[in-house]
């Protein structure tokens, strides 16, 4: 079995969240393509579970990767 199994959290707020591998403690979010993902990987499991806890499930609006998509979209819809 594969300890690094994904995990789609109910908790989660943020409209980019896609899942989270705990024990990679990494979390993973819509990406600039369609298909495609965005993987951000912290330097340990408390680093990890604050920025989780801050930014996907409560205050997304405040992560860079958030702000990162939303000009995407904007941009789309511009071009479109």
């Amino acid at each position: 079995m594969d300890s690094r199994q994904r995990h789609e959290s109910s908790y989660a707020k943020c409209p980019f969240y896609r899942y989270e591998i705990d024990s990679d403690t990494r979390v993973v979010c819509e990406g600039l393509k369609p298909a495609r993902t965005l993987s951000l990987k912290y330097p340990n499991k408390i680093v990890f579970v604050n920025y989780i806890n801050h930014h996907c499930y409560s205050e997304y609006t405040q992560c860079g990767v958030y702000h990162l998509l939303c000009k995407q979209y904007e941009g789309d819809e511009k071009n479109g």
